[in-house]
């Protein structure tokens, strides 16, 4: 039958009550599924096998990529000839050591032309102590575009690190004021990427950094190497041709710290600080050189350009030594939403089971699917799910580098506030619910159709009819959650190209602030 005033919980027809549950029901399940189904045909389904795993591998440690990577290299050699070459080549970055020459001979064979590729392999075979080889691959890379002084400064080092203690250094030294004296930029290796993850954050960076730190291993030995012997061949008043051989080390650091005038400056800290490293050292030696030729004037001037160095040496090590506090701090407030929300859903849950346990004991329960949600009950939920929007959306707004840490705290107690909230609301609504049942319709729910049923007996029932309304509440509050999660992450995919559980790729790398700040110091020392 049909109620004349819906607002005063008269039971309403069964079969209308029964669909809206089974279309509430359903609306939840199509939420949580979209929203699964979407990371899953992503991640899963976006692109082949092969493809796929090379995708997950990129996000993983070396131990754990390293597997993955050696089952697609070998299943793509089986399927396709020849066989994708970054996929070797990515085999090649995370290999162990007394394989990875191997891995990037093969993945020379596929791809003999990319500059990059070159490099990576004469880096790799410098550091198993085989330098003329990788001098061969140095100059071999510098044939191929981009354009790079890079390959030529590695040549030189794989050329000293080839030569025995005490020789003649001039060829070396000549091929540092060569690459000097082109135009060529210094860039560095990019490390293998996915088109579909952002070049930045966190991840992105360490590949980076890693990538980076192999390539200016060679530089650092041969900037050391030069060092010492300049270092004690000054001692015994020695200078020869020491004075312009260290400077046009120094002409190389400055190339391999960076442009600050260029648009498109490979800039980064790694290599600003070797860069000014090679810049001091130079620096020290050849003051040592004025002094003992006693020109005050050039010593005075060496001072003030030490000094400089030496600033900027300090700022960006400070800026190192931070980087990983800064890091860590942005990845806790990105984290910090999730262990809110899985409480919170395990807090609904656990509540709808013990409710639902319950119920299985007291048969008035039932008799609450019979009554209408009122007006007030349906206002609340329909509010509630544009609550949790926006404390969720308010949780990833908070987490932003940019964002004050306060606004995290804030979030996450407006967060528990409205959880707490909602609770009370719905025992309200319940309690509210058996207030404005009509009387009769009321004590024949409580009689449970026995007029001669006992006041214990009813007593009983009333306690059943409530909790079954509690627990119908409670299950609707809980569905308007998922709603809004699964909304909130599909939300947050859309909007970011990422999933808020992604936090290795949405945690910053600090890229941006690294190269505004190794800009703002390089433009300082070239004045």
């Amino acid at each position: 039958m049909s109620s004349p005033a819906e607002n005063t919980g008269t039971p309403l027809d069964h079969a209308g009550l029964r669909r809206g549950r089974r279309a509430f029901r359903y609306s939840v399940a199509a939420c949580v599924f979209f929203g699964f189904a979407l990371w899953f045909a992503e991640g899963y389904l976006r692109f082949d096998r092969a493809e796929t795993q090379y995708r997950m591998s990129l996000t993983l440690h070396e131990a754990s990529a390293r597997p993955v990577l050696r089952n697609v290299v070998k299943r793509d050699a089986e399927a396709n000839d020849p066989p994708n070459a970054k996929y070797v080549e990515a085999l090649a970055a995370v290999e162990e050591p007394d394989m990875v020459l191997t891995v990037y001979e093969q993945a020379m064979r596929l791809n003999p032309r990319s500059s990059f590729l070159i490099i990576n392999y004469g880096c790799a075979l410098f550091l198993a102590d085989r330098p003329a080889e990788a001098r061969e691959r140095f100059r071999e890379a510098s044939l191929h575009p981009p354009r790079n002084a890079l390959p030529r400064y590695l040549e030189a080092a794989a050329l000293l690190a080839s030569m025995g203690e005490g020789e003649d250094l001039s060829e070396v030294i000549a091929l540092v004021a060569r690459a000097n004296s082109g135009m060529d930029p210094v860039v560095f290796p990019k490390p293998l990427w996915h088109a579909t993850l952002p070049e930045s954050g966190r991840w992105h960076a360490k590949l980076a950094r890693d990538l980076t730190g192999r390539c200016l291993a060679p530089l650092y030995r041969l900037n050391n190497t030069i060092m010492l012997r300049a270092e004690g061949e000054i001692a015994d008043n020695d200078f020869r041709d020491w004075d312009a051989w260290l400077d046009a080390v120094a002409a190389m650091g400055r190339r391999v710290a960076g442009d600050p005038g260029a648009a498109d400056a490979d800039l980064g800290a790694a290599q600003a600080v070797a860069g000014l490293r090679m810049q001091l050292d130079a620096l020290l030696l050849r003051r040592r050189i004025a002094d003992a030729q006693q020109n005050a004037e050039a010593v005075a001037e060496m001072d003030v350009q030490r000094d400089s160095l030496q600033a900027a040496m300090d700022r960006l090590t400070q800026f190192e030594n931070r980087r990983e506090d800064l890091i860590e701090a942005h990845a806790g407030r990105l984290f910090r939403p999730l262990p809110d929300i899985a409480a919170v859903l395990g807090l609904y849950l656990g509540l709808y089971l013990l409710l639902q346990l319950l119920c299985k004991f007291l048969a008035a329960s039932r008799d609450a699917k019979s009554l209408a949600h009122l007006p007030a009950g349906r206002a609340v939920h329909t509010l509630s799910i544009l609550v949790w929007l926006f404390l969720l959306t308010y949780f990833s707004l908070s987490g932003r580098l940019e964002a004050s840490p306060a606004g995290g705290l804030l979030a996450e107690r407006l967060f528990w506030y409205w959880t707490i909230l909602l609770l009370c609301l719905v025992s309200l609504i319940s309690s509210w619910q058996m207030r404005r049942c009509p009387r009769d319709i009321l004590e024949n729910l409580l009689a449970g159709g026995n007029p001669a049923a006992s006041p214990a007996r009813k007593r009983i029932n009333r306690i059943g009819l409530f909790l079954g309304l509690e627990r119908r509440g409670l299950g609707t509050a809980l569905g308007v959650l998922l709603c809004a999660l699964s909304l909130w992450v599909v939300g947050h995919r859309l909007l970011t190209g990422l999933y808020p559980f992604q936090l290795t790729l949405l945690t910053t790398g600090l890229e941006a602030q690294e190269a505004e700040l190794v800009r703002e110091i390089l433009r300082a020392l070239t004045g």
